[in-house]
């Protein structure tokens, strides 16, 4: 308790004040790094659904050209 009183505020108080930024400054970062993943994921599972409607669509034409033939 006696380390605790003698802390200097002069230093201390900007020092708590840089650390929490600095936490702050971490947490942000980990979300939007999680967001941007997210988005990420999201964004190839549409590129995917979109491959597999555009593969159905060329196969349904050429199978209409054939029995149209």
């Amino acid at each position: 308790m006696i380390a605790l009183a003698s802390i200097d505020p002069n230093w201390a108080l900007p020092f708590a004040g840089g650390l929490l930024f600095v936490m702050a400054g971490v947490f942000l970062g980990a979300v939007l790094t999680y967001a941007g993943d997210r988005a990420d994921q999201r964004l190839a599972s549409e590129r995917r659904r979109v491959q597999l409607l555009s593969d159905a669509y060329h196969f349904l034409e050429a199978h209409r050209a054939q029995v149209t033939a």
